[in-house]
């Protein structure tokens, strides 16, 4: 996609996360609903489902996922685990062991939406 129309300081911005997301940006793009959370759960693992999920709400808050879907700010990680009861947040460091993992997890949330 073409980005010339971008200044270099709006182009460093996009398509990555530009510090913490505030309360209400948390409680508005990352809240997991329940038909979300029944998705998500579809998964086997805590990590699987904790990196589902941020690859879902990234998707919503910034409009396009990361190359690495884990680089996501703590408050992130913190508001998403705690929607999905997951209390190991260093779980999160496992998602990224089988690299096709997050590109099928990807694919699987473009097909739905």
């Amino acid at each position: 996609m073409p980005m010339s129309f971008l200044s270099s300081k709006q182009l460093n911005k996009y398509g990555r996360y530009n510090g913490e997301p505030t309360e209400e940006q948390l409680a508005h793009h990352f809240y997991l609903s329940l038909s979300d959370i029944e998705w998500i759960n579809t998964h086997r693992r805590p990590y699987s489902k904790l990196g589902f999920a941020l690859q879902l709400c990234t998707l919503k808050f910034l409009g396009t996922f990361l190359s690495e879907p884990t680089d996501v700010p703590p408050n992130v990680l913190a508001y998403v685990a705690r929607q999905l009861k997951i209390a190991d947040l260093g779980c999160i460091h496992n998602y990224l062991n089988r690299p096709r993992t997050h590109w099928e997890h990807a694919e699987e949330i473009k097909e739905k939406f």
